[in-house]
């Protein structure tokens, strides 16, 4: 990295918020700094590359780009189970949501479908069908902050947040101590 580019920046606020990483793919080049835990986001590239450690939860701002799977029940847990394509423009990564996630999005869970289904109302029989549409719908025009907690091996989104504008003010923080004279 260009040192001219690290004159100016605060040491101590550099190394409490970032982690130099040593490691590289291209031969003679000089180590580059990765934010790890810098607000509001990080890139998938720092997850798949190895820059971010496991047991940890990692906001993303992204896409869903494709299912993996359909929705389904798990028959062992009796809970909703669904795989995405996850995308942000630095690449992408493969990740199950979180039952309560799909819950939330869909309105019931798997066991009140059960009920919803049996109902001998047709508005309530209906609600199956709306809690679908709900679900491809969110997923269809999702663009904001995913939280993946990284396990394992195993990527779960645990949240879905729409951009604020606290996580601008704080992109716009985390570029102006880089970029400040």
């Amino acid at each position: 990295m260009d040192d001219e580019f690290l004159m100016g920046i605060d040491e101590e606020a550099l190394l409490a918020s970032s982690q130099i990483s040593q490691s590289s793919s291209v031969p003679n080049q000089q180590p580059f700094v990765t934010t790890a835990l810098a607000a509001p986001y990080q890139y998938i590239k720092q997850i798949t590359c190895g820059q971010i450690k496991h047991g940890i939860k990692v906001p993303i701002k992204g896409i869903i780009a494709t299912l993996t799977s359909n929705i389904q029940v798990d028959k062992t847990t009796g809970e909703w189970k669904l795989s995405v394509n996850v995308n942000d423009g630095s690449g992408y990564l493969i990740a199950r949501i979180a039952p309560a996630v799909l819950d939330r999005i869909i309105g019931f869970s798997p066991s009140q479908m059960k009920q919803l289904k049996t109902s001998k109302t047709a508005t309530d029989r209906a609600k199956v069908g709306q809690g679908m549409i709900n679900l491809t719908s969110t997923l269809v025009h999702f663009s904001g902050i995913l939280e993946i907690q990284i396990s394992q091996g195993e990527k779960l989104i645990t949240a879905m947040h729409e951009i604020t504008n606290d996580h601008v003010l704080a992109l716009a923080n985390r570029t102006d101590r880089f970029f400040s004279p």
